[in-house]
């Protein structure tokens, strides 16, 4: 069973309860606006959701859903913010805010990437 959490800052809230029960161990995966999130093993060898949404290039709907979810993570966990090392993938920009719960960490990233003229919003989180 997928949960979904998805538009911006009316829906965000979706995002907080997925992240909660991702955390605790719940087997239901999570969703970005209807799409599945995939499970990926991170380079440190930890399994994660990988959550992505497509926007035109640049476009005032990413910077929007960059914001409500960084918003939602850190109203939902009163989460502190960790440093992060450097950009990744060469994209044209790239925004993005890690959180640290509970030994773990959630990532809300914004990426502009030109060659394909498009931005996207990915957000990382932990799996069980």
């Amino acid at each position: 069973m997928a949960v979904t959490f998805g538009g911006f800052a009316a829906h965000s809230e979706a995002l907080c309860a997925s992240a909660k029960a991702v955390l605790a161990g719940g087997s239901d995966v999570p969703a970005l606006e209807g799409r599945a999130c995939d499970l990926v093993r991170s380079g440190d060898g930890l399994d994660q959701y990988f959550c992505a949404k497509e926007f035109a290039f640049r476009s005032d709907a990413a910077t929007r859903a960059y914001e409500a979810y960084v918003t939602e993570i850190r109203a939902c966990f009163g989460a502190d913010e960790v440093p992060i090392g450097p950009a990744v993938n060469h994209p044209d920009s790239y925004h993005q805010t890690v959180f640290a719960v509970n030994n773990r960490h959630i990532s809300v990233a914004l990426k502009d990437k030109g060659a394909l003229q498009k931005t996207y919003v990915f957000v990382r989180l932990p799996a069980n």
